[in-house]
């Protein structure tokens, strides 16, 4: 999927023996190749494995191109577009820092329905591509898509993008990117059935562990569910409107749904440089592109929507972190939490939540989204649990689901502590005093201080989680911890109101104070 070696792109050339189409690959200079042939069906597929002088490592597919053209191109059933996490009929592997290497890409030929491996499957992704490349012809392999199309015989076009449109979106500041990407796979679609016959299958981007890859440009990023809901939400609306425009001879791979594991431990995980699936990986999501295949050649109806729900608490540092294997987990009142859905064959997505306590949640009603994993966090101050219904609405009719929201009370020792101090106290007028504060195990802290008349007052503002640490933009904060107590403060008692937040909930702590004459 990604060029992380910025370095002149070049084009080689292979002549097979056995089929006489010449391999073709995309490479940078400086890259070593090491390539075996691992699929005898698959005419135009090899395995390779590169690293450069500097031991970065990552994955090229190899593309096939066809003598004259593409003259050939009637003896395949499919031809796949995409990027480099496009599972098609052909593997590719990375090396690991470590020097072990993993598969990426699972081959389709053992999962696929049998009609299908009958005919040849064409490799035609791109890594580090997006979808706005492959319409414009600017990929580095195919033609401008209209030409494309034109000239491939295929009776089935797979169209695998997303992730890149996503995260050069951010690169380029393009505010309008998602709208751009579904606008360009309506218009794929529609070139693409041009021809009498073909089928179009529309694979949702899979989950992401990390840009770890993508370091120059990982700090902008929002968490990489959060930057790729939207992409695979319009997979999932664009597949809905082409289904029903062109009689069923369009699907969606909906893999956005399909859990991802990413503990932290990217050998452990299932993307182990945090974009490329491993083999065990592959298998899930070439299982639901199987699925997704065999309805579109079979005609078979489309199945029942389905919703997978997951909820969870932030973590100290207002990051999701949800335990592995582990959809719900305990929510603890105060605390911010996140609530993900996404669904599989889905027209509308609604949710209604009622508790018998006041206390408790109550709303719901339509969602825009059918798939998201935005982490706006939400206050969790519901002490009692809620009774929720949802309704996943798709071509094949409605299903519901039943949920419950529960919660748990703060643990005392996780919740904020306020310590501050004033001295002396009582303030004596004309005299200097001195205030200190600390928040501990907080986010946040603000202080707002009244008084009956002329006493001490203060806006509610925030400040600094520790006194002498100024806040940048907040002239509040700056102000001196060493003040002169005025004679008009006499006779008027003020009132401070302290307020922490953090992950164990929030913390107030109030602080009356006098002052005196001399």
């Amino acid at each position: 999927m990604l060029n992380i070696i910025h370095t002149p792109v070049t084009r080689h050339c292979w002549r097979h023996v056995l089929s006489a189409a010449a391999l073709c690959v995309l490479s940078q200079s400086a890259v070593a190749f090491d390539v075996n042939y691992v699929d005898p069906d698959c005419s135009t597929s090899g395995r390779w494995v590169y690293t450069n002088q500097n031991g970065q490592y990552g994955t090229y597919f190899i593309y096939g191109e066809e003598p004259g053209e593409m003259g050939w191109d009637w003896v395949y059933k499919q031809t796949w577009y995409g990027d480099s996490r496009a599972i098609s009929a052909c593997n590719a592997r990375i090396t690991n820092p470590d020097g072990t290497t993993t598969v990426v890409s699972s081959t389709l030929n053992t999962t696929l329905p049998r009609a299908v491996n009958t005919g040849r499957h064409r490799q035609r992704a791109v890594n580090g591509t997006s979808l706005r490349q492959l319409i414009a012809g600017t990929d580095g392999l195919n033609t401008p898509w209209w030409h494309q199309m034109g000239n491939d015989g295929a009776k089935q076009i797979v169209i695998a993008h997303g992730v890149n449109d996503a995260w050069q979106d951010v690169d380029q500041n393009r505010t309008n990117g998602p709208a751009e990407f579904a606008s360009n796979l309506r218009y794929a679609v529609r070139e693409a059935m041009k021809m009498s016959g073909r089928q179009v299958l529309l694979v949702q981007p899979h989950r992401v562990c990390s840009f770890d890859l993508l370091s120059w440009l990982a700090p902008r990023l929002p968490h990489p569910d959060a930057l790729l809901a939207p992409y695979a939400n319009a997979v999932a609306r664009v597949g809905n409107e082409m289904k029903a425009e062109f009689s069923g001879r369009v699907e969606v791979a909906h893999l956005f749904s399909v859990p991802t594991r990413c503990d932290g431990d990217h050998r452990k995980s299932d993307m182990p440089d945090g974009l490329h699936a491993t083999q065990a990986y592959s298998n899930k999501l070439a299982a639901v592109i199987r699925d997704a295949m065999n309805r579109l050649m079979t005609g078979a109806p489309t199945p029942l929507p389905t919703l997978t729900l997951m909820r969870a608490p932030l973590n100290a540092s207002n990051k999701l972190e949800p335990v592995p294997g582990k959809d719900f987990q305990t929510l603890i009142v105060g605390r911010p939490h996140v609530t993900n859905w996404s669904t599989t064959d889905a027209t509308a997505v609604s949710y209604q939540c009622r508790s018998d306590d006041p206390n408790g949640f109550n709303g719901g009603g339509p969602l825009a989204e059918l798939v998201q994993a935005g982490y706006s966090t939400i206050v969790n101050n519901w002490p009692v649990p809620a009774s929720c219904m949802w309704t996943v609405t798709g071509h094949a009719g409605t299903v519901t689901y039943p949920d419950t929201y529960t919660t748990t009370p703060v643990p005392d020792a996780q919740k904020p502590v306020i310590t501050v101090t004033r001295s002396p106290m009582p303030l004596v007028a004309g005299k200097p005093f001195h205030t200190t504060w600390k928040a501990e195990r907080a986010f946040s802290l603000t202080r707002y201080c009244t008084a009956q008349g002329t006493g001490l007052s203060a806006p509610n503002a925030a400040v600094a989680l520790t006194s002498g640490v100024p806040i940048a933009g907040s002239p509040d904060v700056d102000e001196p911890v060493n003040e002169v107590a005025a004679a008009a403060w006499i006779g008027y008692p003020t009132t401070c109101t302290w307020s922490a937040s953090g992950a164990g909930g929030t913390t107030t702590y109030t602080e009356t104070f006098h002052t005196v004459t001399r």
